[in-house]
């Protein structure tokens, strides 16, 4: 009977070896900031279980002045790894607009590279907007400062949120330790999307495609 015990507990300990290294095979590391996503995200939605695939990471750096005059230095602020369900494949020139025009689940994945003061990302998040498409940012402004007003507070490093566009066309919001929001607004999600994966992009947006860019 203890010799059974203690096969079992060998067993358990093994496998939780084993699993790091399983779940480490599942990643791949985005190149500047060395930010490590999974290849794939599932959740619930609608009574079923979606599978959702990476198609690329890019990092946010903030330029400061440097010690010298004139020099400039640059803090990572945070990775943002986009993910869809069924994603396309296709050339540079249109992979943005594939994407753009589907309806599956997507999600924008952002990981805070370090603490970021109260008020930040929400500037931030509202400094993109400007002189974006003025028609468009018009309609949804309303929704532009309801989600804005979400990401008003404190970040930690490492801490990581999600911005999910639902196929119903609403936008839910997911943030450490706060109940998931929802944006019902069906506009606001292109919009979005368009500002990060548009040209103009806050980000280098072809590495947030280039898992599914066909060369």
């Amino acid at each position: 009977m203890k010799r059974n015990l203690l096969q079992i507990c060998l067993t358990i300990f093994a496998s939780m070896l084993w699993a790091p290294a399983s779940a480490q095979e599942e990643t791949f590391t985005e190149p500047l900031s060395q930010i490590s996503f999974p290849k794939k995200i599932t959740f619930q939605y609608q009574d079923s279980t979606r599978t959702l695939t990476a198609t690329g990471a890019a990092e946010r750096k903030h330029a400061k002045r440097g010690k010298k005059k004139g020099e400039q230095e640059f803090r990572s602020v945070c990775t943002v790894a986009h993910y869809m369900e069924h994603p396309p494949n296709g050339d540079a020139q249109k992979i943005y607009g594939l994407i753009l025009e589907s309806k599956n689940l997507k999600v924008f994945v952002m990981n805070f590279n370090t603490r970021i003061p109260a008020g930040k990302i929400k500037e931030w998040f509202l400094g993109q907007t400007e002189r974006k498409d003025p028609a468009a940012k018009k309609k949804i402004l309303k929704s532009l400062n309801e989600f804005a007003d979400l990401f008003a507070g404190e970040f930690m490093q490492n801490e990581r949120c999600e911005i999910r566009w639902l196929p119903d066309g609403g936008t839910m919001v997911l943030l450490p330790g706060a109940p998931e929001k929802i944006i019902a607004d069906p506009a606001f999600a292109p919009f979005w999307w368009k500002l990060w994966l548009g040209e103009g992009s806050s980000f280098e947006r072809s590495d947030l495609v280039n898992r599914i860019v066909s060369l």
